[in-house]
């Protein structure tokens, strides 16, 4: 099953049922927060941008999410990142900073964040 296929049912499950107004409240808030330096929103948040749900998907401000994500040291948006920067979603491909992103999520104890890596190929040698 495609790494996207299990990113959009977990978050649909989360998702469903919501009214788009409160999507879109979540989207502000996840917003917010990440520029409030919280990793994890940052990721939260380019997940929603990436995927779209509700509304046309934006993948060059998700993969700014992922970066900010990054930057505050959250390996899932590090991992989304590096498979964003892997596949060329939201800007140009750049496998050597992709491997680099990896590494650490390659044996990181979440194993969300190996799945993500292992799955874009970038664990392998």
């Amino acid at each position: 099953m495609s790494r996207w296929v299990v990113l959009a049912v977990a978050v649909a499950a989360i998702s469903v049922g919501t009214p788009a107004f409160a999507q879109s409240d979540l989207l502000k808030e996840l917003e917010a927060s990440c520029e409030a330096g919280d990793g994890f929103a940052c990721k939260r948040w380019g997940v929603h941008l990436n995927l779209g749900f509700d509304r046309p998907a934006e993948p060059i401000k998700a993969r700014s999410a992922y970066e900010k994500g990054c930057k505050l040291k959250d390996s899932r948006a590090c991992a989304n990142l590096a498979t964003m920067l892997a596949h060329g979603e939201g800007g140009p491909r750049d496998i050597a900073r992709a491997r680099q992103l990896a590494k650490a999520g390659c044996n990181d104890e979440n194993i969300a964040v190996q799945g993500e890596v292992r799955g874009a190929g970038l664990c392998d040698k």
